[in-house]
């Protein structure tokens, strides 16, 4: 909450909640960003939860294998559903 007044603007802001991101699916997101790239976003749905994060130094970045996308075996057991976030 602290930061939400520091940091009015989301664009600024280290945290945030939003508990009306979705209001029609009844979905809230909570997300990190720190400024240099590393961030996370958590969706919470009736269907359930998903992380999705990033850290440039981690070893299963996107990035740090010529294919730029989600470490294999990763998403195998995630609902279809929430692997769209």
């Amino acid at each position: 909450m602290l930061d939400a007044i520091l940091s009015p603007e989301w664009d600024y802001r280290y945290f945030s909640f939003n508990r009306k991101w979705d209001e029609s699916r009844d979905e809230r997101m909570a997300s990190m960003r720190n400024g240099s790239g590393d961030k996370y976003f958590l969706v919470f749905s009736p269907q359930g939860g998903i992380l999705k994060g990033f850290d440039h130094e981690a070893i299963m970045s996107p990035w740090s294998r010529e294919l730029h996308d989600v470490w294999p075996g990763v998403l195998d057991s995630c609902p279809l559903y929430l692997r769209l976030f």
